[in-house]
């Protein structure tokens, strides 16, 4: 499936041409989808409000593994929502980085058994920064 690229940090790739680039792996746009999903909060997206995670409500939560187990949940069910991937397709580790921030690593599966790993940093919160 074909589908308009997007560079890590979610803006449209320019190809070499000058044109809007378009995603030539064989899983891009699957995985182009995961990761605007987890990206995005859910209701920012006025067309589709169901589109989108609640990972941005982990804001303010103590960095413990409730939290990362909360921030996995919600990732899973933002993923699997409209039914195109399901949870054997995915599985998501929180790992703590800092003490305001959680990496998820989201390992996805596709039918042909190549997996592909996508991150998302959540911070909990401004507590020791500048």
């Amino acid at each position: 499936m074909r589908d308009i690229a997007i560079t890590d940090g979610g803006d449209l790739q320019i190809s070499s041409g000058g044109d809007i680039a378009i995603s030539t792996h064989r899983y891009s746009a699957a995985l182009q989808e995961i990761y605007m999903t987890v990206r995005t909060e859910r209701g920012d997206f006025i067309p589709y409000p169901w589109f989108g995670s609640d990972v941005y409500k982990l804001w303010g939560l103590p960095n413990s593994p409730r939290t990362g187990t909360k921030g996995v949940e919600e990732l899973a069910k933002a993923i699997t929502r409209d039914g195109r991937f399901s949870d054997a397709d995915i599985k998501i580790n929180a790992v703590p980085v800092a003490a305001n921030q959680i990496r998820f690593d989201i390992d996805v599966r596709f039918s042909t058994n190549q997996t592909f790993l996508i991150t998302l940093e959540q911070k909990l919160n401004n507590i020791g920064e500048d």
